[in-house]
């Protein structure tokens, strides 16, 4: 029975995990976003607000949304000044193939 409830708990978590991934693309922004990373490859944040056409703030907190759902990577770089770099997460890229969203 323990070996069971391991299983529902597992089954759960991952239920939970993907619910949390689509609500994060439930946005127009956000698909804007994926889409674009999606087709570019990885990105500075100054090309993604650019994109999509939003505010900075606007482009920050999705970006924060998506990054906190697992859909994105971010990382920073530093060049006189501190860059930020975001991409598609493996997760995510393998959720969209089994989805048929990717090509």
């Amino acid at each position: 029975m323990v070996f069971l409830n391991v299983i529902d708990d597992e089954r759960e978590a991952s239920t939970v995990e993907l619910a949390k991934k689509i609500k994060a693309l439930d946005h127009d922004t956000r698909y804007k976003i994926m889409s674009f990373l999606l087709e570019n490859g990885e990105s500075r944040f100054k090309g993604i607000a650019s994109e999509v056409g939003e505010s900075i703030t606007a482009v920050s907190y999705h970006l924060d949304i998506l990054v906190n759902s697992g859909l994105l990577e971010k990382r920073y770089e530093r060049e006189g000044r501190e860059y930020s770099h975001y991409w598609v997460s493996d997760d995510a890229v393998g959720l969209f193939s089994k989805l048929g969203l990717t090509n």
